[in-house]
C-alpha cells in the first residue's frame, strides 16, 4: 500500500491525518517507526478524482508540512496527475 513518513525527534508519539476535500478527516495507521522517522499508511480511496491532504502532528503539538495526494481514476500519487 501507499505511505507517508514523517520526521521527527520523537516519532513514536506522532499523530498523521488524511483531509478530504470534503472537510472529512481521518487519523492514519502508524506502521512503522524507528529513531528519527514515522510511516503511516494512506487511507482506502472510495473515490475516482479528487485530492486529500495529509499532515502529521508530533507530540507538542506542532503541524508538519501539509502533502497533497492526488487521487485519478483510482491510482494514487504524491505527484500531480495530468
Amino acid at each position: 500500500g501507499e505511505y507517508l513518513s514523517f520526521k521527527d525527534n520523537d516519532p513514536e508519539k506522532m499523530e498523521a491525518f488524511a483531509e478530504y476535500e470534503t472537510g472529512r478527516l481521518i487519523p492514519l495507521e502508524k506502521f512503522d517507526v524507528s529513531d528519527k522517522f514515522c510511516s503511516f499508511h494512506l487511507p482506502d480511496i472510495d473515490f475516482q478524482k479528487g485530492i486529500i491532504t495529509v499532515y502529521a502532528v508530533d507530540k507538542d503539538g506542532n503541524k508538519s508540512k501539509e502533502h497533497p495526494v492526488y487521487i485519478l481514476d483510482g491510482k494514487i500519487s504524491k505527484k500531480k496527475i495530468e
